[in-house]
């Protein structure tokens, strides 16, 4: 596979000659290869090149056309090329643009060096020098060799003999294939030309990075990237193009005329003031557009019990580019009372053309339950989703879900690990035992001594007991009698008294989620305090006692015995046991407290491996804390998840090892041009004594610079003679062969 997928967009026409000589010459200078593939995406076009495509597929590229669309759109092709893209890492390359051989090897390097490839949150800008008509004529009549050096240096000295200006950032952006089709991409409600580009750069900087200092008045516009002061979007875009401008790389883009051919240019300024307000109003990436789909799921459907853009809709967002549109609908729309309507949902998802449908927990509510079970029983595809046992794991199952699924069955998983599988699993447990990262949060670690001190147990022998949120469903589901919530703590407290004289003690721990428990009626249990450590309490106990608790795969990973009460997905010989009812449940604990227990380590790494390698999925969650008061608990809600791996169907969707931001702090080189700026000028502005007429000003000014009279007011005045011969007035041309 590529490192980087490069798409050309393009669209031919009588009016613009030059973009078919340029396409068909980059198809030849450019070599798809082990490091790079180019794409090359047809918009709409009004003059039909049937040579185009065929010199494309013989050059080694590949091709595709947008029949799609009306109007000639950038955005769009770039979108279609990424989707078809096979590179973790993509980028744009408008066919008037220019980037050397010698600046992508370096360019690769830097993708590499930071990591695009491995974190969906990476990514990097190109600056760009647009030449004259007379600055064009030089550069080609000079060998290739030396264009990145003529330009460069026209650029910092500033003599701008070749360069009509500069744009430390440009369309151009390297980012992680993941997080553009994410992110929505180009939005395709731009029409025709102009800041669909910035407005994908916004939400990109927006999404993925953070900036130690933001210019001021964000919303205010220098036109044509001509301002000398940390002001604007324009220059918060900078600080990233500023990034490669210190590496020496830069795009420069071809002269060439401007005709208005199909009405391309009618929407510049609608364009413009779409931005303008997208950019006010733009927090992350649920504010844009819907994310796009990989090729793969070009088409499919996904049905998903959940209102729309609910938390569950946007923690989708990042699977559903691998499996496909995701339609909203709610359980009660198949029911009449209690009645399943089992032939409106069969026609509607037939109709309806669902490729999947996906259950978040199917134990959810019994709407939902009957539904799952119904899919089951006639053989429609779909998935359950759930998070998983690990930290920042969640599961896409097409085999069931937690216990009455066949995933975790041992012909999947029980099979000799080499020697690196096994070194890699005992490291990553190593880790997690070591409290690194924990599915709930812990209070701060005590040590196994200090602990037994602090509980006055030093030398007994302890039963560690992890309880549940009673109201959980797989306590309502996967358990059975004697052994409900509340008749599972009734018996061990009881067992507990049964060995109180054989200095043997019984450590309770709520869990986090649960609101109370009425500790009194088990005083045979010991509980400790709710901010305990639980693996402190798992590297001091003898044994632990459960009823199909998550801490049940941390206690095989710490090679705890383990006595399950309930049905659980990580029930194994040698690794568990598992009590039908009062009595075994007695004679294990008796029998492993006395004799131990012949735990199986290979098996339990090999299980480990396949949790984390094979079948787990793994995003970092944001969350909020919700008080249930109708059932009288809290749980947390998940309000978002960035995705870093993904995991479908035995298929590795997406490999990725961190969702980190970027931070760009002062000390980046890229701040260098505004230092002195935000630690002298921002302070005072800060203390000004008129913040009122000050905040008027700004907004007064914010809204004039996006404006077309101040842009052209601006151009006649910093650069009169651009202003004279980009002009497109009529009365221009006598005066455009004075200045010439």
């Amino acid at each position: 596979m590529a490192l980087l997928s490069i798409i050309i967009p393009f669209g031919t026409s009588k009016e613009r000659p030059y973009i078919k000589e340029r396409v068909i010459q980059k198809a030849r200078k450019y070599k798809s290869n082990e490091k790079v593939e180019y794409i090359f995406v047809e918009g709409f076009s009004s003059l039909v090149c049937k040579e185009i495509p065929l010199i494309i597929s013989e050059c080694g590229h590949e091709y595709y056309k947008d029949e799609k669309q009306q109007k000639f759109s950038q955005g769009q092709c770039r979108n279609l090329g990424v989707m078809y893209a096979n590179s973790p890492a993509v980028m744009a390359l408008d066919v008037d643009y220019y980037l050397s051989q010698k600046n992508l090897e370096k360019l690769l390097e830097i993708i590499q060096i930071k990591g695009i490839d491995k974190n969906p949150n990476t990514f990097l800008v190109l600056p760009c020098a647009f030449l004259k008509e007379e600055g064009n004529e030089f550069l080609l009549s000079k060998p290739e060799e030396m264009w990145d050096s003529l330009v460069g240096f026209d650029v910092q000295s500033g003599a701008n003999k070749l360069v009509k200006f500069y744009s430390p950032a440009s369309s151009s952006m390297v980012l992680n294939r993941h997080k553009y089709l994410e992110i929505g991409g180009n939005d395709n409600a731009y029409i025709g030309h102009g800041y669909e580009d910035f407005d994908f750069m916004m939400r990109v900087f927006k999404s993925c990075a953070v900036f130690e200092k933001m210019p001021m008045n964000l919303d205010f516009d220098f036109r044509n990237w001509s301002f000398d002061s940390f002001k604007g979007f324009r220059a918060w875009f900078s600080i990233v193009g500023n990034e490669m401008a210190a590496f020496g790389i830069y795009l420069y883009h071809f002269w060439h005329i401007e005709p208005n051919q199909n009405n391309y240019l009618d929407n510049r300024e609608l364009n413009h003031q779409k931005f303008y307000k997208n950019l006010k109003r733009f927090n992350n990436l649920y504010d844009g557009p819907d994310c796009l789909q990989d090729k793969r799921a070009l088409g499919n459907k996904i049905l998903v019990f959940t209102p729309e853009n609910s938390s569950v809709f946007r923690c989708l967002r990042g699977i559903s580019i691998y499996l496909g549109e995701i339609i909203c609908k709610r359980e009660f729309e198949f029911f009449s009372g209690d009645e399943f309507l089992e032939q409106k949902f069969m026609n509607f998802c037939l109709n309806s053309r669902i490729s999947y449908v996906l259950f978040p927990n199917p134990y959810g509510n019994t709407m939902r339950l009957s539904i799952y079970e119904f899919v089951r029983k006639m053989g429609i595809a779909y998935v359950c989703w759930e998070r998983g046992a690990l930290p920042n794991s969640w599961f896409f199952d097409t085999n069931g879900f937690n216990y009455d699924s066949s995933s975790y069955d041992e012909k999947h998983w029980n099979k000799p690990l080499s020697i690196e599988d096994k070194e890699a699993t005992e490291k990553y447990i190593k880790e997690l035992l070591a409290g690194k990262n924990t599915l709930e949060s812990q209070g701060d670690s005590l040590g196994v001594l200090e602990l037994r001190r602090k509980l006055g147990i030093r030398h007994k022998r302890v039963v560690f007991v992890p309880l549940q949120v009673h109201t959980d469903k797989v306590i309502e589901y996967f358990t059975y009698e004697p052994f409900s919530f509340w008749g599972f703590l009734e018996i061990i407290n009881k067992i507990a008294g049964e060995l109180a004289n054989d200095d043997v003690v019984f450590l309770a721990k709520k869990h986090p989620l649960m609101l109370e428990v009425n500790k009194e009626k088990y005083p045979n249990l010991t509980f400790v305090a709710d901010n305990t450590n639980f693996l402190d309490l798992l590297n001091l106990c003898d044994m632990t006692v459960m009823i199909n608790s998550g801490v049940g795969v941390y206690a095989m990973m710490n090679e705890k015995p383990c006595v399950l009460c309930g049905n659980a997905f990580y029930r194994f010989s040698k690794l568990n046991l598992q009590a039908k009812d009062e009595a075994e449940l007695k004679r294990h604990i008796v029998d492993i407290l006395e004799n131990g227990f012949s735990f199986d380590r290979d098996k339990m790494l090999r299980f480990i491996r396949y949790l984390k390698n094979e079948f787990y999925s793994y995003g970092v969650s944001t969350k909020e804390l919700v008080k249930d008061e109708k059932n009288n608990k809290t749980f947390h809600r998940t309000k978002g998840i960035d995705f870093y791996k993904i995991r479908f169907c035995g298929e590795k969707l997406l490999e990725c090892e961190s969702v980190e931001r970027f931070a760009y702090k002062l000390n980046n080189f890229a701040y260098k041009p505004y230092l002195y700026e935000i630690k002298n000028v921002f302070p005072k502005m800060a203390n000004t004594k008129s913040v009122v007429a000050t905040q008027v000003a700004k907004k007064v000014s914010n809204e004039i610079s996006h404006t077309k009279f101040y842009r052209l007011f601006r151009k006649l005045i910093t650069r009169p003679k651009d202003f004279v011969m980009d002009s497109k007035k009529p009365l221009m041309k006598p005066i455009k062969l004075l200045v010439r």
